[in-house]
């Protein structure tokens, strides 16, 4: 039986309101007892947990569910929300902005250096090229 090697991931997990000792062992022993975590830091002062943990086993997902269901809110999955609404709201006015600008120009000749491809190479090839002296 072939068994999978460990893929070690490391990630930090802010929670709202980890103030005391006993706050920060009870979540610790929660995500502790997730299979596949290696290892749980406590930082009281940054009201976060560093959690390592074999990804082919776990995944953030699991802890983040495990803090909630222990009655504790994670603030990185709101951060995580925020984040890519705010992308997925920039991709959308990219998009809409590159139509815009297409449709703008689609009957306009291309101008100046905007050259069929290998035009210029064959008007260089027949001596037909400008100078700025000219």
């Amino acid at each position: 039986m072939h068994e999978e090697k460990p893929v070690i991931r490391e990630m930090e997990i802010k929670i709202e309101g980890m103030t005391s000792e006993e706050f920060g062992e009870h979540v610790k022993e929660v995500i502790s007892s997730t299979w596949g975590v290696a290892s749980v830091e406590v930082s009281l002062l940054h009201k976060k947990i560093a959690v390592r943990y074999d990804a082919n086993r776990a995944a953030p997902k699991q802890f983040y569910s495990a803090i909630t269901e222990a009655g504790y809110r994670v603030l990185n999955e709101v951060e995580n929300a925020d984040f890519w609404s705010k992308i997925k709201k920039a991709l959308t006015d990219l998009k809409t902005d590159m139509e815009k600008n297409s449709v703008a120009h689609s009957n306009s000749k291309p101008t100046g250096c905007c050259h069929p491809p290998g035009e210029v190479f064959k008007q260089k090839r027949q001596g037909n090229t400008r100078r700025s002296s000219d």
